[in-house]
């Protein structure tokens, strides 16, 4: 996910909370700095920490409601309350109020606040004037140091959603943000111009970009440069960092990373031959295969990982292929850690 889409935290396990696209623990430590990034993750955390005890998260709700009636809420519990209300985080889904009290912390300075209301208007709770009100507030948070709030308006003008379209703005917006350190903001100045087809050397500076924001950890860019450098895709092929920087992904459970790690694996097994000692490579290639066929389809993922799956099928005993289609349940992270 995109770092536009912190603010609607899908459910409340780590893994799959948008927040953890870009940060450390998870992600990197590029964004830290940044002040939406670092509440979003605090917010994060202290969610995973609460929800590993059903009985903890309940007595934490209920605080939280009682302290927002009686109006006794600190600055971050009023900002997690909201953050719960606007998604229904473990209570029913009030966003508009979840909303209200975005822009009440907004106008008192909260940083991530300013960035969440002007979220509102992105994510469609609220509409009227939205155009002036999301770039109001996505610029107070640039203003105040954030450069997740800068990009984030940079793409809506590079997009034209909610706001006029203006590539060239946009692509300011996001390249000054990049230029101030922000792994997101660097691998989307770099996405965009690996797509340019009108400037020969925009396709090698955007990809300078990827590489920087993937060596701050940014799983999404780790894995486009593993892919580059697996299929030697204007570079000299190198499989072996290839391989370390889409296992990065996969140990933090990034999907995003299966598709390469199938062929990284699918290639190994085919080089060690007919008859491997052990299966390894062909059993990471197995998992990964099926992990890209639970998704919907992407070409040409999809037809890679049928192949690979099917001409596994048929190098190895039933038996052998009944006992790895059980593994598929488990997450990479426990895959990886156990084979």
């Amino acid at each position: 996910m995109r770092v536009r889409d912190i603010a609607l935290i899908p459910s409340l396990t780590l893994a799959s909370l948008a927040v953890l696209s870009i940060w450390p623990a998870e992600a990197q430590t590029g964004d830290a700095g940044d002040p939406v990034v670092s509440t979003l993750y605090e917010v994060a955390r202290s969610l995973r920490q609460d929800m590993r005890e059903p009985v903890r998260f309940q007595d934490r709700i209920d605080s939280l409601r009682a302290g927002h009636r009686a109006g006794t809420l600190s600055t971050d519990e009023q900002f997690q309350w909201a953050l719960m209300l606007r998604r229904g985080l473990g209570i029913r889904a009030e966003p508009r109020l979840g909303c209200e009290i975005f822009l009440d912390l907004a106008k008192g300075g909260h940083v991530a606040a300013m960035y969440s209301y002007g979220h509102c208007f992105y994510g469609g709770v609220l509409t009227e004037n939205a155009a002036e009100e999301v770039t109001r507030w996505y610029t107070a948070a640039a203003n105040r140091g954030s450069s997740t709030a800068k990009c984030a308006l940079g793409e809506l003008y590079l997009n034209g959603q909610i706001v006029d379209k203006d590539p060239a703005k946009g692509l300011q917006l996001c390249r000054e943000a990049a230029e101030a350190g922000s792994s997101y903001a660097q691998l989307t100045v770099g996405e965009r111009l690996i797509r340019d087809k009108d400037d020969p050397q925009a396709r090698e500076r955007g990809f300078a970009w990827i590489e920087a924001s993937a060596a701050q950890g940014n799983l999404r860019a780790q894995t486009i440069i593993a892919t580059r450098l697996y299929y030697g895709d204007g570079v000299p092929r190198d499989v072996d960092r290839s391989l370390s920087l889409a296992l990065s992904g996969a140990s933090r459970n990034y999907k995003g990373s299966y598709p390469v790690l199938s062929m990284i694996y699918f290639s190994k097994f085919i080089e060690a031959g007919p008859d491997p000692v052990d299966g390894a490579s062909a059993r990471r290639a197995f998992y990964f295969a099926n992990k890209v066929l639970q998704a919907p389809p992407v070409e040409p993922d999809h037809s890679r990982a049928v192949r690979v799956r099917s001409d596994i099928q048929k190098a190895f005993p039933r038996e052998t292929i009944d006992r790895w289609e059980t593994l598929t349940a488990l997450k990479s992270s426990e895959f990886l850690s156990l084979y």
